[in-house]
Parts: C-alpha cells; sequence; structure tokens
C-alpha cells in the first residue's frame, strides 16, 4: 500500500510504505538473507510475495535444533493437499524450484516404499530420492530424504496435514537433518527459497484442481 507521510515525495522519489503481518526481526531476515531474497525480490510483485513470505509460510528455525520447520495453509480440502504428496503425476506438477523442472517422478506411497525424483536444470541433472517409512492417508507422512550430490547425508521430513475445515488445509513440514552444521549447509544451497517455491507451486496446482471441482 502507499502510506501517507508529513511531506509529499519528492520529483526523483518513488516512496512506498508496507505493514506486514509478520514480528520485525523477520522481515528483516527476509530482506538479509540471500536465500531468502531470492524468493521475493524480483522485478513484479516483491511486496506482495515478501508479505506471503511472512505470512502463512511461516519458517521455524532453532540454532541448537537441526531441524527446519516450515508452515502452510491451502485453501484446499486435506484429501487433495495429502494426494498432492503421493501421486506422482500431481507431484510432477509442483516439486521442484522454479529453476528447475522435473524429469521423471517415481513412487511407491506406501511404508517401505521409495520415491525417486529426476530434475533438470539446463545440462545438468539432479537426483532426489528416499524412502518412506509412515504413510497415514490423510494425516501424515514420513520418509528419508537424498540429494545425489550428497548421497551419504539423509535427511528424515515428516509432513502432517491438518483439516482446518471450510476447505482449508495446514500442513506443516519438518526436515531433520543429522546435525546443525548439515542443516545450515542445506540453507546456504538454497533449501529455504526451494521450499518456499515449490508450496507455491503447489497452490497454484491446488488452485487450478479446486476450481476444476466446482466447475463439474
Amino acid at each position: 500500500m502507499i502510506g501517507q507521510r508529513e511531506r509529499p515525495a519528492a520529483p526523483n522519489e518513488i516512496w512506498m510504505q508496507r505493514v506486514f503481518d509478520a514480528p520485525r526481526d523477520l522481515v528483516y531476515r527476509m530482506w538479509t538473507e540471500p536465500d531468502r531474497v531470492e524468493w521475493w525480490w524480483g522485478l513484479t510483485q516483491t511486496l506482495t510475495r515478501l508479505a506471503a513470505g511472512t505470512g502463512d509460510r511461516l519458517m521455524n528455525i532453532r540454532d541448537d535444533i537441526p531441524t527446519i520447520v516450515m508452515v502452510r495453509e491451502f485453501a484446499a480440502p486435506r484429501e487433495l493437499v495429502f494426494k498432492a504428496h503421493i501421486d506422482p503425476e500431481m507431484m510432477r506438477e509442483w516439486w521442484a524450484p522454479y529453476r528447475l523442472s522435473n524429469e521423471s517422478v517415481e513412487l511407491d506411497g506406501q511404508p517401505g516404499g521409495t520415491w525417486l525424483v529426476m530434475q533438470r536444470s539446463g545440462d545438468v541433472r539432479h537426483r532426489f530420492s528416499g524412502e518412506y517409512k509412515e504413510v497415514v492417508p490423510p494425516e501424515r507422512i514420513v520418509s528419508t530424504f537424498v540429494w545425489g550430490g550428497e548421497p551419504d547425508l539423509v535427511a528424515q521430513v515428516t509432513t502432517t496435514f491438518e483439516d482446518l475445515g471450510n476447505g482449508r488445509t495446514r500442513l506443516t513440514s519438518t526436515t531433520t537433518l543429522p546435525s546443525v552444521a548439515a542443516r545450515n549447509a542445506w540453507m546456504e544451497h538454497g533449501a529455504i527459497g526451494g521450499g518456499l517455491q515449490v508450496y507455491e507451486r503447489l497452490e497454484s496446482l491446488l488452485s487450478r484442481q479446486t476450481r476444476s471441482t466446482w466447475a463439474r
């Protein structure tokens, strides 16, 4: 929004004011941490994306625990949000940051089953894989996560799906790394920005799916 101040802007100034529903330290980190700036800064919709990144896309990162916790609310029923995580055709549409594209998604969405995603950026290919430890439709998924570039580093991802009523779902994703140092290295390589981007893609997919359902 454009705010008000005592003196008008000079001819060579563009003055904008925005109130964010977020703590000051989180807004500051969104401006100063490269991984977060990469996600929201751009030529268009920058403040809108910043508001999104500090609003319902909440991130909880503690210095003493090797986890990354992301919380996101979707205007879609829990069963559909859950399905988007175990249906390979749906995952292929959203499970990648903007700079990458999915070549293939293979999964066996049951305890003991495995998943494999191959992504490409130009001539570079990336392999992501893991094993499902728990699958409780439509409430909870626990799986391991391995990036092909670091095959010995195994993370565990726990995703829960909370029915908020009125066709809304709260998703909580907790990624646990072997150490705080490993978690911090992930963040330096874009884990936060990538997570924000994939959930933005998921939101777009769910919006299309729900509109299609209502149109029938």
